[in-house]
C-alpha cells in the first residue's frame, strides 16, 4: 500500500507540475521559450531559433545580433558595479521582451513564425530596456566606452533605421533625464569610441545616431538637448550633411 501511495503521489506531482509550467493558452514549444531571469543565453539559438529558422529570412535577428550580444555583454569584465548591474538588468530585459514577441507571434506549436514582427519588437524594445532603471544614462564615462567597444557599427547598422532610431532615442533622453552635461559626456564617449573603428559605415551609424537624436529631443520640446547635440555633432563632423 505504500509504494502505491508514493507512486500515486510521483503521478499528482508530475501532473501539477507541468500544468504551473506550461501557462494557460500557449504551447509546450512555446513555454520552454519563456525567460527564467537568468543570464543565458540560450533563449536565442536554442529556443526561439530552433523553431522559427529566422536565420534563412530577412529577419535573422534571435540568430545574429541578439544571440551576438547577449555573449559579448556577458562576457565583458570591463563594467564597473553599476556597469555590471545595468548590464544584467538589460539582457533579462531584451529576452523577455524577445521571448514575449516570440509567444505572441509564432502558431499553437511554437513554429511558423512572423520573423519580421519579433525582430521589429526586439529592436524596439531596447530603449526602454536601456533606460530601466538602473538607466544607461547613469552609466560612467568608462562604462559608456567599454559598451560602444563591445558593440560593431556593422552590426548595428544592418539592423536598420529601428536600431539606429533607438539608439539616438537612448542618448537624446539622458540630456534631461540627467543633464547637458551629463548628456554631453554620455554622447561623447560613445561617438568617439564608435569612430575609433575608422570605417566609413561607423561614421554613416554615428552621423544617422545624431539625427535621430535631435529628432527626437525636438519632438519631446527639449530644445536645449537638441541644441547640445547639433553643437557637439558639429565638433566631430564640422562638413557633415545637416541634421535637419
Amino acid at each position: 500500500m505504500c509504494w502505491y501511495n508514493s507512486a500515486i503521489g510521483v503521478f499528482l506531482t508530475l501532473l501539477f507540475t507541468s500544468a504551473v509550467l506550461v501557462s494557460p493558452g500557449i504551447s509546450e514549444a512555446q513555454a520552454a521559450c519563456q525567460t527564467t531571469g537568468d543570464l543565458s543565453c540560450s533563449l536565442y539559438k536554442q529556443c526561439i531559433e530552433e523553431n522559427c529558422g529566422c536565420a534563412s529570412t530577412d529577419h535573422p535577428y534571435t540568430a545574429t545580433f541578439g544571440p551576438k550580444y547577449c555573449q559579448r555583454f556577458g562576457s565583458e569584465a570591463g563594467f564597473s558595479s553599476l556597469g555590471k548591474q545595468w548590464r544584467d538588468k538589460t539582457l533579462i530585459c531584451l529576452k523577455d521582451r524577445v521571448s514575449s514577441s516570440y509567444i505572441s507571434n509564432s502558431d499553437a506549436t511554437g513554429r511558423n513564425c512572423n520573423c519580421s514582427t519579433i525582430q521589429s519588437m526586439a529592436i524596439d524594445s531596447h530603449s526602454e530596456c536601456y533606460l530601466s532603471a538602473p538607466s544607461f544614462c547613469k552609466l560612467s564615462e568608462s562604462d559608456i566606452r567599454t559598451l560602444a567597444r563591445i558593440v560593431d557599427a556593422a552590426d548595428v547598422f544592418a539592423l536598420g533605421a529601428a536600431g539606429l532610431t533607438e539608439m539616438g532615442h537612448v542618448l537624446a533622453t539622458c540630456y534631461w533625464t540627467e543633464s547637458i552635461s551629463k548628456g554631453d559626456l554620455i554622447t561623447r564617449a560613445f561617438v568617439s569610441e564608435t569612430l575609433q573603428e575608422g570605417t566609413e559605415v561607423a561614421s554613416k551609424v554615428v552621423i544617422e545616431v545624431f539625427k535621430q537624436a535631435v529628432r527626437f529631443a525636438a519632438f519631446q520640446a527639449q530644445e536645449a538637448a537638441e541644441e547640445a547635440l547639433e553643437s557637439l555633432y558639429r565638433e566631430f563632423f564640422p562638413e557633415g550633411p545637416t541634421l535637419h
